[in-house]
């Protein structure tokens, strides 16, 4: 009897176990979004832009009556551009240093909202990790507006305020140079993209109206005046105005910048630009060493994804993205070497394979976005407003 019953106990105890740890795996599978949101705030508004002004005119226009056209004197027509509109959510109970969204060139902040097909985004995802997030549309893109008044795009009158031109990524484009596949629409056999999502990703851009990420840096460091200290979280092209605003305003406390490209995509000390292969555009610009060394106070951390070559590739876009993450490195030994605190990150190197041009958007952005969390919490950026900073 006594055999049986310590049988039978550990038969018990095994049974309750097992169940223990079903119900611990049930509760770490669930989905992100099976988690509620609790929130304070949400909102949005405006920041930066500027006032133009028409010459005084009485011009019938179909829409309204003529300004003045009952008097027969003229009226001066004044506009705003150049403003940026951000989209807010404030959690109970926030994390004291919010984050700040900046979607890349061509694209909305609708981007770290929802994944193409369906799931959380970063924004949701970092509401209910109990940070206050703030989502931009840059100055000229989606809900900003674009600078263009009655009549032909970009001009006000006979003056041109910005550059009629405009560009957007087909979609061919789109796919390669997003290293969701090397032919569109085929995925990398190791893509973490979410398939059912192509369709719904592509419909996402945008014209590109008038780039100049000086104007961006310029409406971001007046949000951050306005809201006070964050962490800049940025992609692509407008990775440019993340350091710019960062060697500008204090307000910065870090960058966390996801896949820089372009031109001018990292910023190097006067003299100290990494070397450009002839017939070969450069992917850095120079800047005064104090400038540099602002950034260098900053915290940094670079991401990239994968499908990005080792050596030299025949494939220009899969060039360039090689030579893009050997700058990357680069920039981030230069922080280093003045004393920076700057990371580089490789997801595959980190364990997550398959990655595109937007690892916050792809199958696997849960796990890219512990990436961010770790980096925060390494930061000490993660503190509760009820707590003392450390």
């Amino acid at each position: 009897m006594a055999r049986f019953g310590l049988s039978v106990k550990r038969t018990l105890v095994g049974a309750v176990l097992s169940a223990v740890l079903s119900i611990v795996m049930g509760l770490l599978s669930v989905s992100a979004h099976a988690v509620p949101i609790s929130i304070e705030q949400q909102g949005s508004f405006s920041v930066g832009g500027r006032i133009v002004t028409e010459s005084p005119s009485v011009e019938v226009r179909d829409v309204v009556p003529a300004l003045g056209a009952s008097t027969g004197k003229p009226v001066e027509r004044s506009y705003y551009i150049d403003q940026m509109t951000v989209r807010y959510q404030i959690p109970t109970q926030p994390r004291s240093v919010p984050l700040v969204f900046v979607p890349g060139q061509g694209q909305t902040g609708l981007i770290w909202e929802t994944t193409p097909d369906g799931r959380e985004g970063f924004s949701t995802i970092f509401v209910k990790r109990g940070f206050s997030v703030y989502t931009v549309d840059p100055p000229h893109c989606g809900a900003s507006g674009a600078p263009s008044f009655s009549g032909y795009f970009g001009k006000l009158g006979n003056r041109s305020i910005v550059d009629s031109v405009t560009f957007r990524f087909s979609n061919q484009e789109i796919f390669q140079f997003f290293r969701m596949g090397a032919h569109y629409p085929q995925l990398f056999a190791n893509s973490q993209f979410p398939p059912n999502g192509i369709v719904s990703f592509l419909k996402t851009f945008i014209p590109t109206v008038a780039e100049d990420q000086t104007l961006l840096a310029e409406a971001l460091s007046t949000l951050l005046d306005r809201i006070g200290p964050a962490v800049l979280i940025t992609h692509g092209e407008n990775n440019t105005a993340g350091w710019l605003t960062a060697m500008r305003n204090p307000r910065v406390l870090a960058v966390v910048a996801y896949e820089p490209v372009g031109r001018e995509a990292l910023p190097f000390p006067s003299g100290a630009l990494p070397p450009t292969p002839l017939d070969q555009a450069p992917l850095g610009w120079g800047v005064e060493t104090e400038a540099f060394q602002k950034l260098a106070r900053v915290p940094v951390q670079i991401v990239v994804g994968d499908n990005v070559p080792n050596y030299f590739d025949t494939d220009p876009v899969l060039e360039h993205w090689r030579r893009q993450v050997e700058v990357d490195r680069i920039f981030i030994a230069a922080l280093q070497q003045r004393g920076g605190n700057a990371v580089f990150v490789s997801l595959p190197e980190q364990g997550l394979y398959g990655n595109s041009h937007t690892p916050f958007l792809d199958s696997n952005n849960i796990e890219v976005a512990n990436i961010l969390s770790r980096f925060l919490a390494d930061q000490k950026l993660d503190w509760r407003s009820a707590a003392v900073p450390p």
